[in-house]
C-alpha cells in the first residue's frame, strides 16, 4: 500500500520540479533584479553600471534567447538602447557571468522614474548619516535649494570614478540630477568633474 502511494507523489515531485526549476534558474544561478545605467552596448553584450552603498556594480553580459526588452512600455530590440539609458534589469549570474533576462527604460517622464532635472550647483551641506545632501543651484533670479536624500539606485562620482556620499565636501560644485515629489527632492546623481 505503501508503494503505491508514494510512487505517484514522487513522480508528481519530480514533474513539479522539472516544470519549475527552468523557470527560476538552474542549480548554481541566481536571478537578479536591479536599476542602473547603460554604458555601453555590442550586440548582442549590454554593460550595465548599477549603484550600490560603496561603489557601482557592473552587469555585463549578453541577452538570453527569450530576453524582454521594452522601451516606452512598448516592446523593443537592442538596437533601441543606447549608452546613457537608465534601466530596470533582471539578471541571472553563473559561473560564466551574467546573462540578461529583461530590460526596461525607466523614463525620465515615466511614473516609475519622475520627471527628473539636472542643474550645476555647490554643495552646501552632506549628511551621510542621513544619505541627505543639500546643493544650491544658481537661478536668473537668485538661488534654488536642490535637499533631500539619495535615492536608492543613486550614482555618485568624484572626478571620474565612483564615489561616496563621504567623498563630498561643502564647497564642490557639482553636477546633480534629482527628481520632485509629493514628499520632496530626491536625488539620483551628483557628479564632480
Amino acid at each position: 500500500m505503501k508503494k503505491a502511494v508514494l510512487f505517484p507523489v514522487i513522480f508528481f515531485a519530480v514533474a513539479l520540479a522539472d516544470y519549475v526549476l527552468p523557470v527560476y534558474g538552474t542549480a548554481g544561478e541566481k536571478i537578479h533584479h536591479m536599476r542602473g545605467e547603460i554604458t555601453a552596448i555590442e550586440p548582442p553584450t549590454v554593460v550595465i553600471e548599477v549603484p550600490l552603498e560603496k561603489g557601482m556594480f557592473t552587469v555585463a553580459g549578453p541577452l538570453s534567447e527569450y530576453a524582454v526588452l521594452k522601451r516606452h512600455g512598448e516592446s523593443a530590440s537592442l538596437v533601441d538602447f543606447v549608452a546613457g539609458d537608465r534601466v530596470d534589469v533582471t539578471w541571472r549570474g553563473n559561473s560564466g557571468g551574467h546573462i540578461i533576462e529583461q530590460m526596461q527604460l525607466l523614463d525620465a517622464e515615466s511614473s516609475v522614474w519622475g520627471k527628473t532635472y539636472q542643474m550645476r550647483g555647490k554643495i552646501t551641506v552632506i549628511e551621510p548619516a542621513h544619505s541627505t545632501a543639500v546643493i544650491e543651484v544658481p537661478l536668473e533670479k537668485g538661488m534654488f535649494t536642490v535637499a533631500g536624500p539619495l535615492s536608492e539606485y543613486a550614482v555618485l562620482r568624484n572626478r571620474g570614478a565612483s564615489a561616496a556620499l563621504t567623498d563630498f565636501v561643502s564647497g564642490d560644485e557639482v553636477i546633480v540630477r534629482w527628481r520632485a515629489t509629493g514628499q520632496g527632492h530626491i536625488i539620483d546623481e551628483i557628479i564632480e568633474e
